[in-house]
């Protein structure tokens, strides 16, 4: 087996309509995940809407690729927590567009924990988390890194 990572990877997805304005995602080897429109557009208020989805696939991003830099550089993570808000609004030509994504990084670390080296991860983190590079609207990042004794 090589070590070279593939130029590219697919992820493939299906989305079943159910009736209304509800639907399905599947995807091989995954639970179902139902779908439906937001509840402002007459959705389910229980079920997660590509919206939410839009802004969850974001902030999953962020704590991923954050949990990989810090494994990669050795560094300890007592918790971390991230918060995505998504900002759609109306566009002028109509419709609607995701204009901002606020991500806040909640990041515990313990008090020997090389600052640098978290600081580091977190601008790694922004660099390569590729699905906010993947999208046209801002992404805005607050970081909030507390050291604690290990308990």
């Amino acid at each position: 087996m090589s070590d070279k990572s593939p130029d590219s990877l697919d992820f493939n997805v299906e989305v079943i309509w159910t009736g209304g304005k509800e639907g399905t995602v599947t995807l091989e080897d995954k639970p179902p995940l139902p779908l439906s429109s937001p509840v402002f557009w007459d959705g389910k208020p229980d079920v997660y809407s590509p919206h939410d989805l839009f802004v969850s696939a974001i902030s999953g991003c962020y704590i991923t690729t954050f949990a990989s830099m810090m494994s990669r550089m050795k560094q300890p993570l007592h918790a971390h927590k991230v918060s995505g808000q998504g900002i759609l609004s109306k566009h002028p030509e109509g419709g609607w567009d995701f204009t901002d994504i606020y991500i806040t990084m909640d990041i515990t670390v313990p008090k020997d924990a090389n600052m640098s080296q978290v600081k580091r991860a977190v601008e790694l983190t922004e660099k390569y988390c590729h699905i906010s590079r993947s999208i046209l609207c801002k992404v805005h990042i607050t970081t909030n890194i507390q050291q604690q004794d290990q308990t």
